[in-house]
């Protein structure tokens, strides 16, 4: 019988605000982790956990409300990821561990993080950047499976990241998007020619509305905070964005786990971009090791 015991909550990050229950995105947080833990070790709980990530917060809230965590993957560990950030905050709140706004130390570095009197979390993201890059139609579409991805050509496929980067694939043709049919090995040649993590298709249905779908090596993911956060960044530098605006960015739906994310940004303030959304406890537990 294993004699170490180790507490943890099983969250779902961006749920949809229609109240559907099991929606959003998965995340376990280990928000007491002792000292014996080794990286191999946590690497191992979250292949175990199978969770898209799973948190460890390896230093506790001090007093100002810094903590440090490590996000892994079960293939591997990640300097930020925008549904870990959420969730983590969310559940060492409702341990009673934090009190006020915190402030996440991960590999990216500083993410500070809130909550709105609606119960929702707000994150400010690292500072984003954008890379243009020279990837055609043809290879995207043999990509995806698709006779054609129907690419914008105001927002050309550009590298965007904050904390972590993503190709972002603006379409302009969102009814294609459940067709997508990604070949996995194309996506790794992707990811590995452009030095990214994933890569995030994007279209717009409505004024203030997006939907999109996110996929890597791995497969497919139902809600992308650092990718929502990327394309956040490409709408402020590359389509003029510079009113205080709010957009919400539907992700999920073909894989049975809607998804909502709420983005805020004002291109002419500092801490310009936040990511937001409703987290839901599922699992409080142990884990034995």
């Amino acid at each position: 019988m294993p004699k170490r015991q180790l507490p943890f909550m099983q969250v779902d990050v961006f749920s949809p605000e229609s109240g559907q229950v099991l929606g959003g995105n998965p995340l376990a947080v280990f928000y007491d982790v002792p000292g014996f833990l080794d990286v191999s070790t946590m690497q191992a709980i979250a292949r175990e956990l199978n969770c898209p990530e799973t948190t460890f917060v390896t230093q506790p809230p001090e007093r100002e409300g810094r903590y440090r965590v490590r996000i892994f993957t079960p293939y591997q560990e990640l300097p930020f990821a925008g549904h870990p950030t959420l969730g983590t905050y969310f559940v060492l709140k409702a341990k009673g561990l934090l009190e006020g706004p915190g402030m996440q130390i991960s590999g990216a570095g500083d993410t500070s993080c809130s909550e709105d009197e609606r119960g929702w979390i707000w994150i400010v993201p690292p500072k984003g950047h954008v890379r243009d890059v020279l990837v055609s139609a043809t290879r995207l579409a043999s990509a995806f499976g698709v006779g054609d991805i129907f690419l914008d050509e105001t927002m050309p496929p550009a590298v965007c990241g904050t904390g972590i980067d993503h190709l972002v694939v603006f379409i302009t043709n969102s009814e294609i998007l459940p067709d997508l049919e990604p070949l996995l090995p194309r996506i790794a040649a992707l990811q590995y020619d452009l030095g990214v993590q994933g890569v995030y298709v994007v279209a717009m249905v409505g004024p203030t509305t997006y939907r999109a779908r996110f996929f890597n090596k791995e497969g497919e993911d139902p809600a992308t905070g650092s990718a929502a956060a990327g394309f956040a960044t490409y709408l402020m530098q590359s389509a003029g964005e510079t009113a205080i605006r709010r957009y919400i960015i539907s992700q999920g739906t073909e894989m049975g786990r809607t998804s909502e994310i709420h983005v805020r940004l004002n291109a002419l303030s500092l801490g310009s971009l936040e990511l937001g959304g409703r987290v839901f406890p599922v699992v409080d537990g142990t884990f034995y090791v």
